[in-house]
């Protein structure tokens, strides 16, 4: 494959750079849309890395919606746009009008309704989604967060994990006027746009 770049001596761990060269794989275009992704055992081989390491990274791409494993089959690509935002995401936002979306789970079905009509959206709109997962931890949501301040995206869609209050980092953009919203979730310490269901309106309307 012509991808074996692995820096053992780097500070990023190990999976992060076989997730990475795995995005890069896909967005050259070596594996289209709808094609499989070599085995585990082959991404073992060709990176000279343990088993847990490739399957690690293979679980972020599809947490983010680059790849889709199908019992007996594989692991396919479905998005390959979503593969260059994973590969470089600084370049990936500022040539595509990006905007980070933050969500526990994307297997969760009302969560991937959400991304759908975000990305639907957006679309229409010339803006394109880097998705990142929290796993519903609020460390893993705040580094998600700042990476999106890092590369510079345009704004950010948060559906934030389960807690009491919105933390320094949601307090931080909302200080500098960065422009995100919250998404089924608000907090009482914080003055911000949230778009949220009403679940006692729906409950009377039912009546």
């Amino acid at each position: 494959m012509g991808h074996n770049s692995i820096d053992r001596n780097s500070s990023q761990p190990l999976y992060k750079q076989v997730k990475k060269l795995i995005a890069r794989m896909i967005a050259s275009g070596e594996v289209d849309e709808d094609r499989r992704i070599p085995t585990e055992l082959e991404l073992v081989d060709e990176f000279r890395v343990s088993r847990i390491t490739v399957r690690k990274a293979i679980s972020e791409l599809v947490e983010e919606g680059v790849l889709e494993r199908i019992s007996g089959k594989g692991t396919f690509v479905v998005n390959q746009q979503a593969a260059k935002a994973s590969e470089e995401p600084s370049a990936f936002a500022v040539r595509s009008m990006a905007i980070g979306v933050v969500v526990p789970f994307v297997t969760h079905i009302f969560a991937s309704d959400i991304i759908e009509g975000i990305e639907t959206v957006l679309k229409d709109k010339g803006y394109n989604i880097v998705l990142r997962t929290s796993r519903d931890s609020f460390a893993t949501e705040c580094e998600d967060i700042n990476q999106f301040l890092d590369i510079g995206v345009q704004g950010i869609i948060v559906f934030p994990t389960l807690r009491q209050n919105a933390g320094a980092v949601l307090r931080t953009l909302n200080e500098r006027k960065y422009p995100f919203v919250l998404v089924d979730r608000y907090f009482d310490d914080l003055e911000c746009n949230a778009v949220i269901s009403d679940n006692f309106g729906g409950g009377y309307i039912g009546f």
